[in-house]
């Protein structure tokens, strides 16, 4: 590796060790710590795709030790190896590892469903920004034909929502069950025939408390499906 390369994989290896290094309850100094890092790691990441894909499995490796309520990691690691490669690392740490990880892999792939390539709308912006209407209607016209193009990961989604669905009904945190509620769908043609059971086990959870899992059963869950699909 470079001398930059290697400056990188070890703040990454050092926000690795800080998110390990669990505290309860979080101060307000920790809480600070951990996201003005994973913002400055964000940034560096995005500002050199091919030494982020060189350290990709390090970038993943963090994925998996806290809930990722921002795409600050993730969107950067799309952009460097792309959509596919991202969400199928993900999928194999969703389906290992502690049920924790798991969940948080299954929480990443939230924003590998809704990732948007940036350099098109920079692109947008750079040659309409003297005109702002017309740039607004050609994003408009950009998110909505991302919207409704073919999606390129669909062959992998359903491989993602039986691990979901798995940790749905093995982990009993409240918390991380309606996180994690979103990430499949109950009903799906693409399901897998081997998920039945899981997905039958994960209706049992939501029928006998609806007004929590009341997304799970309207049918409004599922990334590549209701959420971030086609």
């Amino acid at each position: 590796m470079s001398d930059k390369d290697t400056e990188l994989a070890t703040a990454l290896d050092e926000f690795a060790a800080l998110l390990a290094d669990r505290v309860d309850p979080i101060s307000q100094d920790r809480y600070e710590q951990v996201e003005s890092t994973r913002l400055l790691l964000g940034q560096a990441l995005t500002a050199d795709p091919a030494r982020t894909a060189r350290l990709a499995d390090r970038v993943l490796s963090l994925l998996v030790l806290e809930a990722s309520t921002t795409g600050q990691l993730v969107g950067p690691l799309v952009a460097a190896i792309g959509r596919k490669a991202t969400l199928a690392a993900l999928i194999s740490r969703a389906s290992q590892g502690s049920r924790e990880h798991r969940a948080n892999a299954c929480r990443a792939a939230y924003w590998v469903a809704v990732w948007t390539d940036p350099a098109a709308y920079r692109a947008l912006f750079a040659r309409h920004r003297t005109d702002p209407e017309r740039l607004k209607r050609l994003i408009a016209e950009t998110r909505e034909r991302d919207r409704t193009a073919a999606d390129p990961l669909a062959e992998l989604w359903p491989h993602l929502w039986p691990a979901a669905a798995v940790c749905f009904t093995t982990y009993d945190d409240p918390d991380v069950r309606r996180a994690v509620e979103t990430a499949f769908p109950l009903e799906h043609p693409d399901h897998l025939p081997q998920a039945a059971p899981v997905l039958a086990e994960a209706r049992r959870i939501a029928e006998h408390d609806p007004r929590t899992y009341s997304r799970l059963l309207n049918g409004s869950t599922g990334y590549g499906a209701a959420i971030g699909g086609s």
